[in-house]
């Protein structure tokens, strides 16, 4: 057995497991209870505090035993390169852990102690679509499927094939040349990056490439039955996350203000900027599998809405299924955390297989 890492021929007893997915602007967790949270955190601004933030989210947490964590947090700008990030990272869960054991997910399918990890920086980086992915490919041993999971920043766009994942790329970088990544979400996309332009009044109109904007600005407007969220403020210039300030941030992005323009045209506005997402991401759809069609779609993350028409656009006869109806939008939400929990109890548990089931069927 090669040193360091977990077989999943080894079984013993589950242990009470608290599992992270740890990403540049936000903590995500879920505890073997069923507890899940999603807390915003800005590593690349304030790296340092990585491991308070961890320690406060753990005290909110029932007890735990052992730790699973997978990230994507080490591309963050602080770290000089991907090992740096995944040291760091690696160091702040270590420290929470106190001795109790920690399982480091990688893309070949295999847990590891931090060590190892940290050893192969490259296997356990951005490796955490890759457990939702391998998490959910179980559920199919047959025919093709295809799992697109649309979080706050990116969207992940992975086939399976009899039970096993069938994307061509594993790193960022060959998974946004093939394809299987997209930086397009429902949060923090900057609507520039959805340009070059838009048609205003009749008009092209060259978008103005400043940060004055993001897609969640222009979900909110483009559709009045969102409900608007005051209390938060992570937004392009801090305000709240609210019509009228949407519309000045949305407004913005043309040079324009509330002073000249009206509900009607802002709204259409909006639209166009989520239409562009969609595409986006149907572009990516069609380029992972352009000759195939899957036998049935499974869709994810806080971007579930962006991700399904997207989805019907490409396929519009494949059945789709939404994770968040099967273990909840909470856990859909943090859904890459959650993988890590079933793929551990996969690995480790001596209880019967939790992937038995079709629970997305």
């Amino acid at each position: 057995m090669q040193p360091g890492v977990y077989q999943s021929i080894t079984r013993r007893p589950l242990m009470e497991m608290l599992a992270f997915d740890i990403g540049g602007a936000n903590i995500k967790a879920a505890h073997q209870h069923g507890d899940v949270w999603t807390r915003p955190f800005a590593l690349w601004k304030h790296p340092h505090e990585l491991v308070n933030q961890l320690k406060k989210l753990a005290q909110s947490a029932p007890p735990f035993d052992q730790l699973a964590i997978t990230m994507t947090g080490e591309l963050c700008d602080c770290f000089p390169t991907k090992r740096d990030g995944v040291a760091h990272i690696l160091n702040a869960i270590e420290q929470l852990a106190r001795n109790r054991p920690v399982h480091v997910w990688q893309v070949d399918g295999c847990f590891v102690d931090p060590a190892t990890a940290c050893a192969n920086p490259s296997l356990c980086s951005s490796a955490n679509w890759h457990a939702l992915a391998t998490f959910i490919a179980h559920d199919y041993t047959k025919d093709l499927g295809l799992l697109i999971d649309t979080g706050s920043t990116t969207t992940d766009i992975v086939p399976f094939q009899d039970g096993q994942l069938a994307c061509i790329g594993l790193s960022d970088t060959d998974r946004l040349t093939t394809g299987g990544l997209v930086y397009v979400g429902s949060e923090r996309t900057s609507l520039m990056a959805l340009g070059p332009d838009v048609n205003w009044r009749g008009k092209r109109c060259r978008l103005m490439a400043e940060h004055f904007a993001t897609i969640a600005d222009a979900i909110l407007l483009a559709d009045d039955a969102i409900l608007e969220r005051p209390d938060d403020h992570d937004t392009a210039d801090g305000k709240p996350m609210t019509r009228h300030f949407a519309t000045t941030r949305l407004l913005r992005i043309i040079g324009a203000d509330t002073e000249m323009t009206d509900h009607v045209q802002t709204s259409k506005l909006a639209t166009q900027f989520v239409d562009q997402a969609i595409k986006r991401i149907t572009s990516s759809i069609k380029q992972v599998l352009p000759d195939h069609s899957p036998t049935r779609i499974i869709i994810s993350g806080s971007g579930e809405s962006l991700a399904h028409a997207a989805a019907k656009t490409v396929f519009p006869q494949t059945p789709i299924a939404r994770l968040s109806d099967h273990i909840g939008p909470e856990a859909s939400r943090a859904a890459c955390a959650h993988a890590l929990l079933q793929l551990h109890q996969f690995h480790f548990s001596t209880e019967p297989d939790p992937f038995a089931t079709e629970r997305l069927a």
